[in-house]
């Protein structure tokens, strides 16, 4: 199962359109604390795709907190493409 976690309504909605049109399980969560806990405890998660600009808790604080427990991959969705944000979403 993959887990959205992206604040935008709209493009949750059509990223799990399009990955349940392939037949993939999906879950949504609209903010880093909800997709917290979500993934506390869990092992349904396969991978999550994780934007960074978000209320509440963003992707990179997000992203820290799970480490701690957990190695789902991660693959960022975000409009930021500045070399210090990839630097820190590498890391």
């Amino acid at each position: 199962m993959i887990l959205i976690v992206e604040d935008t309504e709209s493009l949750r909605k059509l990223t799990r359109k399009i990955l349940e049109k392939e037949g993939i399980s999906v879950d949504e969560a609209e903010n880093g604390e909800i997709a917290l806990e979500k993934v506390s405890g869990s092992t349904k998660y396969s991978l999550i795709l994780l934007d960074i600009m978000m209320p509440k808790m963003d992707g990179m604080e997000f992203i820290k907190k799970l480490r701690i427990f957990s190695e789902i991959p991660v693959v960022f969705i975000s409009a930021l493409s500045d070399e210090r944000s990839q630097v820190l979403a590498y890391e």
